[in-house]
């Protein structure tokens, strides 16, 4: 149980709220990249949250394996994001948001193992 003692309640509605989000193509890609930056993205900061509270609570990980690939995926999810919105073409755009996606899977399996 790598995350037993710390407050992690919300990875899994930060994980099902990327997944639902990045599932819809045209709502970030016609409705949010309106904005001026991608820091301005509600997607991109529950993003940076959840990556900061990944990075807070594998600080005493022992298993640097664990630790290093779990770190790796949640930062590829706000990076992502903000790598698709500096794009131009709307394909580069959905293939970073793409990609968010597929690192929203690759953290969901780990962070049920790690919080048993």
């Amino acid at each position: 149980m790598f995350f037993g003692h710390l407050p992690v309640k919300e990875f899994p509605q930060h994980i099902q709220l990327f997944t639902s989000i990045l599932s819809s193509d045209n709502e970030l890609t016609l409705g949010e990249y309106s904005v001026a930056k991608f820091e301005d993205l509600a997607v991109w900061k529950r993003a940076y949250r959840l990556c900061a509270d990944i990075y807070k609570a594998t600080i005493h990980v022992k298993d640097v394996g664990f630790q290093d690939q779990i770190t790796r995926a949640g930062l590829s999810i706000p990076s992502n994001i903000a790598e698709g919105y500096e794009r131009d073409s709307p394909k580069e755009k959905a293939n970073f948001l793409k990609f968010a996606k597929g690192s929203t899977g690759e953290i969901r399996p780990q962070i049920y193992i790690g919080w048993k």
